[in-house]
């Protein structure tokens, strides 16, 4: 008989678990079924009882015990264990299978991390790829403007045949050139040798007048003896007439004239030097072999307009040279005038 509780026992306090402690009881029922083992063990308890009762379940124990019911509970065991056995090699069996996953898992894993590294490797060549591009097309681009503008130009075949023709032409130039230039040195020269002839033939012109003048004129044998009308000197320029001269004007002399009206026509023929060309000589010669007209003095109102009077002491010639002057243009030179030198 069992017996009675003692009044000294105390109540068991159950303290409640916390929060982490039941997520951890939760896990380890789901991932460990202990439903087969428990089975097992209140089969191994119920065979123990009746196998090998103890001492004192025996003598309170009434209903009688058999054979048989020890052999059931033995086999009902012997079911059990090899229930439980199949259990465990089953759960051996997703252990494996579980091992090769998480195998395979790590597996896969270095595949997908040679695989990011491999695609990092291959986005950075195609990103300098795509620079590289970039790069090549803008020099295409920039090489198709410049092309663009080199075939507006003419080719170069073009261009020599071009520059040849110009080198022609130049060469051309260069000889007609030189040409004219040996022209214009010849002619130069030519006129020189004009211009020193014209200088010493006026020269000898002049000195032929100036001869003439200074020998006293020969007595006529049938006329009486006249004085030759000299011709009035000329009236001194004043400052007005020189400041009405144009720039580059020369003094109009009294040899502008015609030559009946200045030369003696009763003058001595003149014997030139050995110095005269022949032309002039020979000139001389049959000019005084002919008679000279006598001179007719012009007649005073010559250069007079209507209603002008003639002022004293002016000559008509003086007045003709005057008006003659005041003809000559900017630049001009009188017939007697010297000529200068031509310059190099």
């Amino acid at each position: 008989m069992a017996a009675p509780p003692s009044a000294s026992t105390q109540p068991v306090t159950i303290v409640p678990a916390t929060n982490e402690e039941e997520d951890i009881i939760v896990l380890s029922r789901i991932t460990n079924d202990e439903r087969p083992l428990k089975r097992v063990v209140r089969k191994f308890s119920a065979y123990a009882a009746l196998a090998f009762p103890p001492a004192g379940l025996r003598e309170l124990d009434t209903a009688p015990t058999t054979p048989e019911k020890s052999l059931d509970a033995r086999e009902a065991l012997l079911v059990e264990l090899g229930s439980f056995g199949l259990h465990l090699r089953k759960a051996a069996m997703v252990c494996a299978a579980e091992a090769r996953q998480v195998e395979e898992y790590h597996l896969e894993k270095a595949r997908i991390e040679e695989e990011r590294v491999a695609l990092r490797r291959h986005i950075e060549q195609l990103k300098t790829t795509l620079e590289e591009a970039q790069v090549e097309r803008a020099q295409k681009q920039e090489y198709d403007q410049f092309a663009e503008r080199i075939n507006q130009f003419p080719s170069r075949a073009e261009r020599e045949r071009m520059i040849a023709a110009l080198e022609n032409d130049i060469a051309v130039i260069r000889e007609e050139r030189n040409q004219q230039q040996r022209a214009m040195q010849e002619q130069r020269k030519a006129f020189v040798s004009v211009i020193g002839n014209l200088a010493e033939l006026q020269t000898t012109m002049r000195e032929r007048v100036s001869a003439d003048s200074d020998e006293p004129p020969a007595p006529p044998t049938n006329a009486p003896p006249t004085a030759a009308p000299s011709p009035a000197p000329p009236p001194p320029l004043t400052a007005i007439d020189t400041d009405e001269r144009e720039e580059g004007e020369a003094d109009v002399s009294s040899d502008e004239a015609p030559l009946s009206a200045t030369l003696n026509p009763r003058a001595r023929q003149f014997i030139p030097r050995g110095g005269l060309p022949q032309p002039t000589r020979v000139l001389r010669s049959s000019a005084s072999s002919t008679p000279a007209p006598q001179p007719t003095p012009p007649a005073e109102d010559d250069d007079i307009e209507m209603g002008e009077v003639a002022e004293p002491g002016r000559s008509p010639r003086n007045a003709r040279g005057k008006r003659r002057l005041e003809e000559l243009e900017e630049g001009e030179a009188s017939e007697l005038s010297e000529l200068s030198e031509l310059s190099d």
